[in-house]
């Protein structure tokens, strides 16, 4: 499904500007630097974090101000895999046992359990994260893995 937000220049620059548009000139350029993993993070998002975030580095598709997206990204997917944890354990559906007033049972039925709908809110939620950073089969298939850009002039060569 097409989006109709706009690419960051170092998506299409890492496509090789597929459109053959002129790239914009006057995007913001947030600053890259290290990120520190937060602390709100739980053990399974904290280990997600450094898996993802040095290849986005690498990338330059991870700066300064995309923080607070890759924090939760990395919250979803801790939840996801809780959820996924939980029926891989006690399976997708429980026993529930109707009975009268009296207490005494009177029929039985299934139900799904909540972590059904909680995987499957956080994995549409992980898929989203994902399509924005460029980290899905379909986003890297457009990628090219160029020569990373060092430095100004290099750059402004390669726009030109």
């Amino acid at each position: 499904m097409p989006s109709n937000r706009p690419k960051p220049t170092a998506l299409k620059i890492l496509e090789g500007n597929p459109g053959k548009r002129p790239l914009p000139q006057n995007e913001p350029k947030p600053l890259i630097k290290k990120q520190s993993c937060p602390a709100l993070l739980d053990p399974i998002g904290a280990a997600e974090w450094k898996r993802i975030v040095p290849e986005l580095e690498r990338l330059d598709l991870f700066t300064i101000v995309d923080r607070s997206a890759i924090t939760g990204y990395c919250v979803a997917y801790s939840k996801w895999v809780k959820a996924e944890t939980v029926l891989k354990k006690d399976g997708l559906v429980y026993k529930i046992t109707k009975t009268d007033r009296n207490g005494t049972p009177v029929s039985d039925y299934w139900m799904a359990r909540p972590e059904v709908f909680i995987a499957h809110q956080m994995a549409c939620l992980v898929l989203k994260y994902c399509i924005e950073f460029g980290m899905t089969p379909s986003s890297r298939v457009r990628l090219s893995a160029g020569k990373k850009v060092e430095d100004d002039k290099e750059m402004e060569d390669l726009l030109d």
